[in-house]
């Protein structure tokens, strides 16, 4: 990432207009990013939003100058939440929802029905038509932020063993075959 910063400068961010120095521009991008992930853990697609709003200043970040805003490419800001707005990801933004509203918010109640809806949530995502070249960037984020949490879930054996993990580990195998190793643990 590549900004211009000189110490003790303030920031100014207009989400109309870019600053000419594209910090402001990253911290805000991210942290829209965050607040729509966040949002949509707790209402589908309760984070579109904010999502729209980085969409924005990925649109005013385009042609300044700066790395990572570009319009292409399978690792730019612009690439990365086109893919979390397209219909062609909707699945992950709905498994994503499923995650966390009826899986980990159940869980604290009911650990068989909270991990029967983590699991329904993970078999969701073999609904996606995984093309590494244009959406990778959502599918990795979400295997990344979850892949501890997934690992835990599913590695508990006798009482709350889940009954069809190998469609679960098929599933995480498709999504993220550099973590084969980690997916075959689950019980």
């Amino acid at each position: 990432m590549s900004f211009k910063y000189t110490q003790n400068q303030q920031f100014f961010f207009n989400i109309r207009s870019f600053s000419g120095n594209n910090l402001p521009e990253l911290i805000a991008y991210y942290a829209y990013i965050i607040l729509g992930y966040d949002a949509d853990s707790f209402q589908l697609k309760g984070g579109t939003s904010h999502f729209f709003n980085a969409n924005q200043i990925a649109d005013l970040s385009f042609n300044q100058g700066f790395d990572g805003w570009e319009m292409d490419g399978t690792k730019s800001r612009k690439q990365m939440v086109s893919n979390i707005l397209s219909n062609d990801l909707e699945v992950l933004r709905n498994s994503w929802y499923i995650y966390h509203r009826f899986g980990l918010d159940k869980m604290h109640e009911k650990v068989e029905e909270g991990k029967e809806n983590i699991a329904r949530a993970i078999l969701e995502l073999d609904k996606l038509k995984v093309n590494f070249t244009n959406n990778f960037n959502s599918i990795e984020l979400y295997v990344f932020l979850k892949q501890d949490e997934i690992t835990q879930i599913f590695s508990q054996k006798g009482k709350n063993e889940y009954k069809d993990i190998a469609k679960i580990k098929s599933v995480l195998n498709k999504l993220s075959p550099s973590k084969k190793d980690k997916w075959n643990k689950l019980n």
